[in-house]
């Protein structure tokens, strides 16, 4: 009989008895330095004010945690909000979504420029969406650690058993380890290209929506979803909507490109 890794953390991390600190909020800790770390580069290296660095992360921060509980809880849990609206405080009784993250941080640098005149709408896109890929293939590894979004079934020899977390302890896709290993390719990728090429405005915003949420939408396919609707599930359906934006920016880019030389 094949052996699969069975996966039994301990969610805990970090326990000094009244304050334990979980490996998910480590993970989301940890993106929240990296993320200041790498906003200091990106402000030096283009001449900013580094004071504002510290503010910035603040907007992206409250905006990323605002988005991700008020999209979970309106997209993936309308029913139930609707029978119990202080379900949007029940933190512990429900979830973060990626999708509504990314919302938020967009809605977050909207407020930012507007009190920062010196920044534009879209330099702060693109330099988020440089950047978030990193963030969230960090917070993708505490989903793995705390065993939940796993994926379908399966027979392959990297299959993991989540006991803690799945009632029924069979062999399934680590997703999340796939989702984490796509976002820090695609950093890595945007982050070269940053650091060796000159391109336009929403040029990062662009690769961000059509090359992260493109794999998102793929990776999707080997989860399993309550919610579908024809054949694509509630979460895909977000995604496509990002990629085919992100697409449509690409174009205009290339045909603005094209029109100048």
């Amino acid at each position: 009989m094949e052996e699969f890794f069975v996966w039994k953390p301990n969610p805990i991390a970090i326990d000094f008895g009244l304050l334990r600190v979980s490996w998910y909020g480590l993970t989301w800790s940890t993106s929240i330095i990296v993320a200041y770390f790498l906003a200091k580069a990106i402000f030096k290296r283009e001449a900013k004010d580094l004071e504002h660095t510290t503010i910035l992360i603040q907007y992206v921060f409250l905006g990323a945690l605002f988005g991700a509980r008020v999209f979970d809880v309106l997209y993936y849990h309308w029913d139930a909000f609707i029978e119990r609206p202080l379900l949007m405080f029940e933190i512990m009784n429900g979830g973060l979504s990626s999708h509504g993250a990314m919302m938020g941080v967009a809605l977050a640098l909207l407020l930012f420029v507007r009190n920062y005149k010196d920044y534009s709408y879209i330099w702060c896109l693109d330099r988020a969406a440089l950047v978030m890929p990193l963030l969230g293939g960090f917070v993708r590894i505490g989903n793995f650690i705390n065993g939940e979004l796993y994926g379908k079934a399966s027979n392959l020899p990297w299959a993991v058993i989540f006991p803690l977390s799945d009632p029924l302890a069979i062999p399934r896709h680590p997703v999340q380890l796939y989702e984490a290993l796509w976002l820090f390719l695609c950093f890595a990728i945007f982050w070269i290209i940053y650091k060796t090429k000159t391109v336009q405005n929403g040029f990062f915003t662009a690769m961000f929506l059509s090359f992260v949420l493109g794999g998102r939408l793929l990776i999707e396919f080997l989860k399993d979803s309550e919610t579908y609707y024809g054949v694509l599930s509630n979460t895909q359906w977000v995604s496509l909507v990002g990629v085919l934006i992100g697409i449509n920016i690409l174009v205009r880019i290339q045909l603005k490109k094209t029109i100048t030389s």
